[in-house]
């Protein structure tokens, strides 16, 4: 192999240009010695530390000095991710524990050469055959030091290293600007519906389409239109009876839906909208709602909602129909993706998400922007751990709500404007791939020697490596006579 290596380079194995020492678990509860901060394996990532929530624990004496990080060690994962890796760049004392490699380079090779090196060839596997364990991988610390790699003249790695930064900066910068796509997208997708039910979207054709049914006469029919549910529902259970009401007193029965709950105050609306509450415009069917646990689910064509939209796919279904499902106790706070989903045709719910119907002559499109990202942490019950979004404090969620004609035009253009949202996340994403791809390759560029030019004056890794292993000959202690077995 050592023939197909550009002039001066050689392959060596890791213990032959540097030492490496595997952390152990020590005793955290001795109170003796002196507190220190330790890295574990979380605080390790690609390329740099989180150090965000370090560890301390007492450490003493002769501790000290074997499992210390010092300024340009490169500290290595045994577990987790396998290799993955990061130098030290700070002055201030740390202490390192199991689960982690400290490498420290002789003066043949440079951690940062070989923190690029290495991880390249996790990404690429070139290390899967050095990992022990099958579910779950480590790389030992003998495995570690028989890792081999070609090793570069000293300077040409610093060379090497220098012009990776330089290249990978440009990537760095636009890889920051790609993950703050996703929560301008977020920002961007509330502000369209917070602007589409504030009216502002739809102002415009207001102007130009001043005299339609105000929203107050199609409230009225709304309310008529669920009364006559309610009633044709009270009557299928007396015909199921096998009988009919004497009289109209079941009709006295017959609850209002509860009316709009402005906990959070109550915006000023266009003129011809109105305020109504989730129970005025829809029909709540969670009484329909049937949990089924992983086991008991077969696998089939039909989705099954929860929470946070499809868990998985079943046999059956529940329901076939335009719905508007609304998470009702997963996590609302800090949340960025919807509280509501639109669903259609046939599905089964379980019981983590509230089902609800627009009643004639509604859109499930109209419901389901309105509470996509309605801002409900006020309406909800509970710890901020276990918070819940009753059913009767979703039926009492304010809703603005405009007249008929009016609904479309918020639909198309409300549906519009988020209808961006996917695609920029997609190509966001694609191109975070694409700056993967590129740096992968710049790597690979480099570690073929083809990135930076050579020197035909730098000395020869060879005989760095040459003087290297003399000079640690030379630091080996003798044995002695006895020691050989023999005194006479």
């Amino acid at each position: 192999m050592s023939s197909e290596l550009p002039a001066g380079w050689v392959e060596v194995q890791l213990n032959d240009v540097a030492e490496t020492c595997l952390g152990k678990m020590l005793d955290q509860k001795k109170t003796a010695g002196t507190l220190m901060p330790y890295l574990g394996n979380i605080n390790v990532r690609w390329g740099k530390f989180d150090t965000t929530d370090l560890k301390t624990m007492p450490f003493e004496g002769t501790q000290i000095e074997r499992y210390s990080v010092k300024m340009g060690d490169l500290v290595v994962c045994e577990g987790g991710e396998p290799g993955r890796c990061a130098i030290w760049n700070s002055e201030e004392p740390v202490m390192f524990q199991k689960a982690l490699h400290r490498v420290r380079s002789g003066g043949a090779l440079t951690n940062s050469y070989l923190q690029r090196r290495l991880s390249l060839d996790v990404q690429i596997g070139k290390l899967d055959e050095l990992y022990t364990g099958t579910t779950i991988k480590h790389l030992t610390g003998a495995s570690l030091e028989k890792y081999s790699f070609p090793l570069p003249p000293l300077n040409e790695q610093k060379r090497i290293v220098t012009k990776i930064d330089t290249l990978t900066e440009k990537s760095r910068e636009a890889r920051q600007a790609l993950d703050e796509v996703p929560a301008l997208l977020d920002q961007l997708r509330q502000s369209i519906l917070a602007a589409a039910f504030r009216g502002d979207l739809t102002k415009k054709w207001r102007e130009q389409n001043p005299d339609v049914e105000p929203a107050s006469v199609l409230l009225e029919r709304i309310r008529q239109e669920r009364r006559r549910k309610w009633e044709e529902s009270e009557l299928a259970k007396f015909r199921a009876k096998g009988k009919l009401p004497p009289d109209d007193k079941w009709k006295s029965k017959y609850r209002e839906a509860p009316e709009p709950d402005f906990r959070s105050g109550q915006p000023a609306l266009p003129e011809s909208w109105v305020w109504a509450s989730v129970g005025e415009l829809t029909e709540c069917l969670d009484n329909q709602r049937v949990p089924v646990t992983r086991d008991d689910r077969s696998p089939g064509p039909y989705p099954y909602y929860g929470a946070n939209g499809q868990v998985d796919s079943i046999d059956k279904f529940l329901f076939d129909d335009d719905l508007v499902l609304v998470t009702e106790d997963e996590t609302f706070y800090g949340r960025t993706k919807p509280i509501a989903y639109r669903v259609s045709g046939r599905c089964w719910v379980n019981n983590h998400a509230h089902v609800l119907k627009p009643l004639h002559p509604l859109d499930a499109d109209l419901i389901w922007l309105a509470l996509a990202h309605y801002p409900v942490i006020p309406w909800l019950s509970g710890t901020t751990g276990r918070a819940k979004l009753t059913q009767a404090s979703l039926n009492a969620l304010p809703i603005a709500l405009p007249p008929l004609d009016e609904q479309m035009q918020i639909i198309r253009t409300a549906s519009a404007g988020m209808g961006i949202d996917a695609p920029l996340r997609r190509e966001a994403s694609e191109s975070v791939q694409v700056l993967d791809t590129l740096d992968s390759s710049i790597l690979a560029k480099a570690f073929r020697g083809e990135l930076v030019p050579q020197d035909p004056t730098d000395e020869p890794a060879s005989v760095l490596l040459e003087r290297i292993r003399k000079e640690r000959e030379g630091r080996a202690p003798k044995k002695s006579r006895e020691a050989k077995g023999g005194s006479g």
